[in-house]
């Protein structure tokens, strides 16, 4: 199970997946989200692609009277992916995934269309970087992501 932080990083992600797919800066978030997926494996780079693809179209495609509720299942589509891949790295990889989200989620524009999202990630606090979003609800949230802890004797 992922810590807090990391469950609100992967929301803010899936938010940023779907606020990209309809903006003009699709195409590099589109190319980003792949990589991060792919780790430098082109087939699974090619996969997330496609599945990128398929939120794009499904987004393009929903009438006006469904369009946030498609907005908010591809939110979280996106955010389960996150999570699940998040949980599945060896707790060693976990920070340079998280940074590299991060950066991902800072490059997506606040604001695409009729709904405004909104994330950003500050320097932070003596425990760690602060996370601050907008859902879909126009909630807003802030959660500071852990520091790892430094290897000690008790540490292996």
């Amino acid at each position: 199970m992922l810590p807090e932080a990391l469950t609100t990083l992967a929301a803010a992600g899936g938010t940023a997946v779907v606020q990209a797919a309809m903006s003009d800066a699709w195409s590099e978030v589109r190319c980003r989200v792949a990589g991060f997926f792919g780790r430098g494996d082109s087939t699974r780079e090619q996969a997330e692609l496609e599945r990128l693809d398929q939120t794009a179209d499904v987004l393009a495609g929903a009438n006006q009277h469904a369009v946030e509720q498609v907005r908010m299942r591809q939110g979280i589509s996106w955010q389960t992916r996150f999570e699940m891949f998040l949980e599945s790295l060896p707790v060693d990889q976990r920070e340079t995934a998280e940074i590299q989200l991060r950066e991902l989620i800072q490059a997506v524009p606040a604001s695409s269309g009729q709904t405004t999202i909104h994330n950003e990630i500050s320097g932070g606090t003596q425990y760690g970087p602060v996370l601050q979003g907008r859902d879909f609800h126009g909630q807003t949230f802030t959660t500071t992501a852990p520091r790892p802890a430094a290897p000690g004797p008790h540490r292996p």
